[in-house]
């Protein structure tokens, strides 16, 4: 592709990357043009979104200049700092479990019973661990509650680095607190989400923020956002929390049980094979004697079949 510098436009550098694509015997058919981005649609529902950009010359590596939605001018930002310095720094980061613990009753002292509980804080086991960090998983699930709250309400629907911003400003927080079970963790990042959009007002006009926090030029994701796109947000958030607090509190009750509360709670289970997650992790913990639901919920450890997180475009 020939050289392309600041003195194009947007909708040009958009174009020859839609040509090159074009000229690909297999990508010319997967094409579907995004507001920033080119969409290329992959089997089982895989999506590629490729987003031109240029250097930004005038700062460091890796900063860059991208489309804004309108392709009429170029915008500061900076995904590759955002993904690999503060995402996966936050990502790294394990919620840890404040368990109660019958104490011992040491018969030889007389002191020792007189406490008969203990608390203290640890790690999630290895066993019961995640193939994935928790926060990815996170994201992954709240992408796809996204896709199927607003199949057809595209014009409000969130997008994707503006989900993966508040989900993980939730979760680090969250990780400040204790909680009895990763369940109780999880509901809490899901139940903070809406917390962290900035609204602020000025002689009536209402304005939103949720700030790239890798970019210094303080790149808005919810810049474009009005109060109808808020309120649509708030109304998903909130119903995305109950939903997964529902399914969540299903812990003490039996595989068939839980399965359908999972299947009319979760939006595409059947399609997401999450019973079959479930069933699995219940078989692990009975052939282990650990038969109870404190730490990984299935449906969080085991999201494999949603499709990967992208952060740039319309999504």
């Amino acid at each position: 592709m020939e050289f392309i510098s600041k003195h194009r436009s947007p909708e040009e550098v958009w174009q020859l990357v839609w040509n090159a694509l074009g000229e690909h015997g297999v990508y010319k058919n997967m094409r579907e043009p995004k507001a920033r981005c080119i969409r290329l649609r992959f089997a089982n529902d895989y999506d590629l979104d490729i987003t031109p950009a240029i250097p930004d010359s005038t700062r460091p590596e890796p900063m860059l200049w991208v489309p804004d939605k309108s392709l009429k001018t170029w915008s500061a930002s900076n995904p590759i700092g955002f993904c690999d310095h503060w995402l996966k720094s936050i990502a790294a980061q394990l919620p840890t479990t404040l368990t109660s613990l019958s104490a011992t009753i040491v018969r030889k002292n007389a002191t020792a019973a007189a406490n008969t509980r203990s608390d203290r804080v640890e790690p999630l086991p290895t066993d019961q661990g995640f193939e994935k960090a928790p926060l990815l998983r996170l994201i992954q699930l709240v992408k796809h509650f996204r896709n199927e709250g607003y199949a057809v309400d595209d014009k409000n629907r969130p997008s994707s680095i503006l989900l993966t911003t508040i989900t993980a400003k939730a979760y680090q927080k969250a990780l400040l607190a204790q909680h009895t079970s990763l369940n109780a963790f999880i509901i809490q990042v899901l139940a903070t989400l809406k917390n962290e959009v900035g609204v602020t007002e000025t002689a009536g006009i209402y304005h939103f923020h949720v700030l790239n926090p890798a970019d210094d030029r303080r790149e808005n994701f919810a810049e474009k956002w009005t109060l109808k796109t808020y309120g649509s947000f708030t109304r998903w958030a909130d119903s995305l929390s109950s939903q997964v607090t529902k399914l969540m509190n299903t812990a003490a009750m039996g595989l068939d049980a839980r399965i359908e509360v999972l299947n009319s709670t979760i939006p595409g289970a059947q399609r997401l094979s999450l019973a079959d997650d479930i069933g699995r992790e219940m078989r692990v913990m009975h052939d282990t004697g650990n038969l109870r639901l404190t730490a990984v919920p299935a449906m969080a450890a085991s999201l494999t079949p949603i499709r990967p997180t992208t952060f740039f475009g319309n999504p």
